[in-house]
């Protein structure tokens, strides 16, 4: 609980940093591989790795789809795949470490120009990546969880071999898209401090995964010894 309590205020911490401090100092910290971008793909990253660890430590502790069962557990594995694929778009698949220019065929359909796949056109003008990651981790943190309270559910989701997280980091991303919101509504849309607002929120979004990777990592290897 102690670790549970304490998240609220790191988060709590981070926005009002964002509250206090001016406005050219968050347009800084918040532009391309800035500091709250790295910060995001660094959360993301390292929630790729702990899952991939959690995904190598289930052996023997893998799914049962009723007609295929495996001897690893494929959500971990999917999970990695999910926030490694979240990290390379946060870093636009390294293209301004490694400093390649962004092929033509993209670049006449990203909205910046870049080796991104969320900034494509067709994605801007449709079910955005930003509104698929908030509709995950709503059903991933929260709505299974809850679900997870009733015994047919428990079941279910123990035969099939799914991550059960505790109901209180949905709950962290709950008040963490919260204050985003009552944040950013304080930005006209499309400005720059309201583009900085949902830069700290997807990545204070990204070290809360990391944490619940970590979890999921020690819950997977007390299965193991038990």
């Amino acid at each position: 609980m102690k670790r549970a309590d304490a998240s609220p205020s790191l988060i709590l911490l981070c926005w009002l940093a964002f509250w206090l401090l001016s406005d050219a100092t968050i347009t800084h910290l918040a532009v391309e591989d800035g500091p709250i971008e790295n910060l995001g793909a660094a959360g993301f990253f390292a929630a790729a790795v702990l899952f991939f660890l959690a995904f190598r430590t289930s052996l023997g502790a893998g799914n049962d789809f009723f007609l295929l069962r495996t001897n690893r557990n494929v959500f971990l594995l999917l999970l990695t795949v999910a926030f490694a694929f979240a990290g390379a778009e946060e870093i636009s698949w390294g293209q301004r470490i490694f400093g390649w220019e962004t092929p033509d065929a993209l670049a006449s359909i990203n909205a910046q120009d870049e080796t991104t796949i969320h900034n494509l056109d067709f994605f801007q003008q449709g079910i955005s990546f930003s509104f698929a990651f908030n509709a995950f981790w709503l059903g991933f943190c929260v709505c299974v969880p809850l679900l997870d309270r009733w015994r047919p559910a428990h079941a279910f989701f123990g035969r099939i071999g799914m991550p059960i997280v505790p109901l209180w980091t949905g709950i962290l991303l709950l008040t963490n898209y919260a204050i985003f919101k009552f944040v950013a509504s304080h930005y006209p849309s499309g400005g720059e401090l309201r583009h900085a607002a949902n830069e700290l929120k997807e990545s204070t979004s990204a070290v809360i995964f990391a944490g619940i990777a970590w979890i999921v990592l020690q819950k997977v290897r007390k299965t193991g010894e038990d």
